[in-house]
């Protein structure tokens, strides 16, 4: 994601020390890059990042960190990428000749990059979905 290190945006944490984080607001804030500090539930966990730890729950609110249209154009163009490389992997795979005459490790090799390509499509396809949603 293309997000500027100058924008800052609300951060919202739910903890039983709530007390023991107050006294550390002006550290936080800053140490997170954030716009401000919240303690109350004025957000939707939906549409949020979500860091969970033993002692807290730390909720950013994504779609203020970007633009949507953007965002899916940037998508879009990463996966057209992505479609051609398994589309070269998958025809190096299919061609018999490379196969045979190859040595073991570079078949096995190009067959990890196409499970690698091929896992990068489906979390730009999920991402993509994410964002239509909102």
């Amino acid at each position: 994601m293309n997000v500027p290190a100058s924008k800052k945006v609300p951060v919202f944490i739910q903890s039983p020390f709530k007390k023991d984080f107050e006294e550390s607001v002006a550290f936080l804030t800053r140490l997170a890059g954030a716009s401000e500090i919240s303690f109350e539930k004025d957000y939707n966990p939906e549409e949020c990042v979500s860091i969970v730890t033993d002692s807290a729950s730390v909720f950013i609110p994504l779609f203020e960190l970007l633009d949507i249209e953007k965002e899916k154009e940037r998508l879009a163009g990463e996966k057209k990428k992505v479609l051609l490389e398994i589309d070269r992997i998958e025809k190096k795979l299919s061609n018999e000749m490379f196969v045979s005459k190859a040595p073991a490790k570079v078949v096995e090799a190009e067959r990890e990059k196409l499970k690698g390509y091929q896992a990068t499509l489906e979390n730009i396809e999920e991402t993509v979905k994410t964002l239509t949603k909102n």
